[in-house]
């Protein structure tokens, strides 16, 4: 059971860290740009942080073009 659970570990902590390193920057740049309404920042914090990997490349694409 314990070489399973140290595999598992292996893979999981770098995916994990990737996801928090991409995170992380769009949530501070999402922060602290305008928006035309105070919504259009929480639906794009959201996005970020509950769509790991393309919530951050959505924002860096589409979010930040504006």
């Amino acid at each position: 059971m314990m070489p399973e659970l140290i595999l598992l570990l292996i893979i999981l902590l770098p995916v994990i860290g990737v996801a928090l390193g991409m995170a992380i920057p769009a949530l501070i740049q999402c922060r602290r740009s305008t928006f035309p309404a105070p919504s259009h920042k929480i639906v794009w914090m959201l996005m970020i942080l509950l769509v790991p990997f393309f919530g951050p490349i959505l924002w860096w694409v589409l979010g930040m073009r504006r």
